[in-house]
C-alpha cells in the first residue's frame, strides 16, 4: 500500500512538469525611424508575447535584448506600464559594439495569454555629440532623422514626436514589508528590556 501511495505521489510531482506552458515568445515594437528635435529623441517600445507562455523567475531579472549606448549619449527610460513588471532599467556594461542589456523585473512567474502586452515603456535619447543615423533596439536598427517628413515616409504614417520627460516609474510599488517587520523587531526589542530591566 504504501509503495502504491508513493507511485501516486511522484506521478502528481511530475503533473505540472509534463503540462508546463511554454515560455513566452516575446516580440518588441516600435518606430522604423525617430525624430530628432535638439539632439533628443524618445522611442517608444512596445513588448506583445505571440503565445500562450510564461516567463518562468528563475532570476528575478531577464534580459529582453540589446540597446545602444554609447558615450555619446545618455539614456533614460519613461512611461514605463505594465501589469507584470516591477522595474525596467538599462544595464552600464557594454558589448564591443557598444550595447547594453535592457533588463526587466519581476518577483513571481508570469503567465501570458496570446497577443498579451507584457509592458510598453519609452526610451529617452540625448545626443551629447553628432547624432548618430541609425539607433540599435532589440534586434532592429531604428532611423535617426530631425526631418519629420522623412520619418513619415519610412514609417507609412504620420509619425508622432514623444517628449522626454523625467524617468518615472508610475507602476513601481515601494515594498513597505521590510519596514513594518523592521518596526516590529525595535518594538519587541523595546518591550523585551523595559520588562528586563523591571523583573530586575
Amino acid at each position: 500500500m504504501k509503495k502504491v501511495i508513493f507511485i501516486i505521489i511522484v506521478l502528481f510531482s511530475f503533473y505540472d512538469i509534463c503540462f508546463a506552458k511554454d515560455p513566452a515568445n516575446l516580440v518588441y515594437l516600435t518606430n522604423r525611424c525617430s525624430v530628432v528635435t535638439s539632439k533628443e529623441t524618445t522611442i517608444h517600445l512596445d513588448v506583445i508575447n505571440v503565445n500562450d507562455g510564461m516567463l518562468a523567475k528563475l532570476t528575478d531579472k531577464f534580459t529582453l535584448g540589446r540597446i545602444s549606448n554609447t558615450d555619446e549619449m545618455t539614456l533614460s527610460i519613461s512611461g514605463m506600464d505594465s501589469n507584470y513588471i516591477k522595474q525596467v532599467f538599462i544595464d552600464t556594461l557594454k558589448d564591443e559594439n557598444n550595447r547594453s542589456n535592457l533588463n526587466i523585473y519581476y518577483d513571481k512567474d508570469i503567465i501570458l495569454d496570446k497577443w498579451t502586452k507584457l509592458l510598453s515603456l519609452n526610451i529617452n535619447i540625448k545626443f551629447d555629440s553628432e547624432m548618430p543615423s541609425t539607433f540599435y533596439v532589440l534586434g532592429s536598427e531604428v532611423f535617426l532623422s530631425e526631418d519629420e517628413s522623412i520619418c513619415e515616409s519610412i514609417n507609412g504614417y504620420k509619425t508622432e514626436v514623444i517628449k522626454s520627460s523625467a524617468q518615472i516609474n508610475k507602476n513601481m510599488k515601494i515594498n513597505y514589508i521590510g519596514y513594518v517587520l523592521l518596526i516590529l523587531v525595535c518594538l519587541f526589542e523595546l518591550l523585551f528590556i523595559i520588562k528586563k530591566k523591571k523583573n530586575s
